[in-house]
């Protein structure tokens, strides 16, 4: 029962994340468009930390696309296969967030936004924060896959009438 209703809503939660990750693809992206224009001055590891977050951002939207696809066309995989990459993607949002959080030594505050649009501040300020909702996101996911995998469980053992290892 409970992984009919995971079947159901898993979709919806890697729709979710699809979007997240796509938002901070697109952030991420216009950043490193940005630099090798040489519109901002890149400042130590600020570089390496918004390529970063561009792979962050890759990985995420392939592995919801991939799912999505598999999802509605096979029923090959079972849903541990997929908590295998999900726990993958909260380990890179997560990384990606935390390195973002240090980048500015976890200032709050970027300053007005002038004449010239949203500074680089703000923009690497909105990838952590769509990282940390990635990071929720994913959370929630691996959350659904253990419940489901323990009901599963559960039910398996009391229909063979005992605990055991088969």
């Amino acid at each position: 029962m409970a992984t009919r209703a995971l079947d159901r809503h898993l979709p919806l939660l890697f729709i979710l994340l699809l979007i997240v990750s796509a938002v901070g693809l697109g952030f991420s992206a216009d950043l490193v468009h940005k630099r090798r224009e040489g519109e901002f001055p890149v400042v130590g590891a600020e570089k390496h930390r918004i390529n970063y977050s561009l792979f962050c951002g890759v990985f995420g939207v392939t592995l919801s696309l991939v799912f999505l696809a598999v999802s509605f066309v096979s029923t090959v995989f079972h849903w541990l296969h997929h908590s295998i990459f999900v726990f993958a993607n909260f380990v890179f949002w997560l990384a990606d967030a935390i390195a973002l959080h240090l980048l500015y030594k976890g200032v709050v505050r970027c300053g007005g936004i002038g004449s010239g649009g949203i500074s680089t501040c703000h923009k690497i300020k909105t990838i952590e924060i769509v990282a940390w909702v990635n990071v929720g996101l994913s959370f929630l996911v691996l959350l659904a896959f253990v419940t489901v995998g323990r009901t599963s469980h559960a039910h398996n053992t009391s229909r063979r009438g005992g605990n055991y290892a088969v």
